[in-house]
C-alpha cells in the first residue's frame, strides 16, 4: 500500500528526473514566451505570446531571426541548438561554485539544458526576463 510520503517522493523523482521541463519566459509576471524541447524531432521550440507586445524594445530570443523581421505571435520557432540568450545562463563548467550549485539541485552538466535552466538559470542580472517551469 502506498503511503503519501512514498507517493510524493516518486512523483517528485518523476518530475525532476524523468522529463524535460517546458519553461515560461516572463517579465513582470507577463508570460511572453514558452521554451520547450521536442524529443521526437530533437530540437528546441519557442513560442511568443501577445503579452510580448507590452515590451516593444525587447530583442527576440531567437537571434537567428532576420533583423528586419518581427517575431510572429503564436508561431513556433525551432532550432537544433539552444538559442544564445538561454545558453548564456548555463553554469560555467570551470567554476567550482557553479558545479556546487548544480549538486545542490541533484543535477550535473550532463542533464538536459532545460532541466538545468529550470533550477539554476531562472534569473540573470544581465536581463530582466525570468525562466520558470510550466
Amino acid at each position: 500500500m502506498w503511503n503519501r510520503i512514498s507517493f510524493l517522493k516518486i512523483l517528485r523523482n518523476m518530475l525532476v528526473h524523468g522529463s524535460i521541463p517546458k519553461l515560461k519566459i516572463t517579465i513582470n509576471k507577463d508570460h511572453i514566451a514558452t521554451l520547450f524541447y521536442d524529443k521526437k524531432e530533437r530540437r528546441y521550440g519557442l513560442i511568443y505570446y501577445e503579452s510580448l507586445e507590452k515590451y516593444p524594445g525587447l530583442q527576440p530570443f531567437n537571434l537567428d531571426l532576420p533583423k528586419d523581421e518581427p517575431v510572429e505571435i503564436g508561431k513556433t520557432y525551432y532550432s537544433t541548438e539552444l538559442w544564445y540568450p538561454f545558453s548564456a545562463r548555463m553554469p560555467n563548467k570551470n567554476r567550482r561554485d557553479c558545479l556546487e550549485e548544480l549538486r545542490k539541485h541533484n543535477l550535473t552538466l550532463n542533464d538536459h539544458p532545460l532541466k538545468i535552466l529550470s533550477r539554476v538559470g531562472r534569473e540573470s542580472i544581465a536581463n530582466r526576463w525570468k525562466l520558470e517551469p510550466l
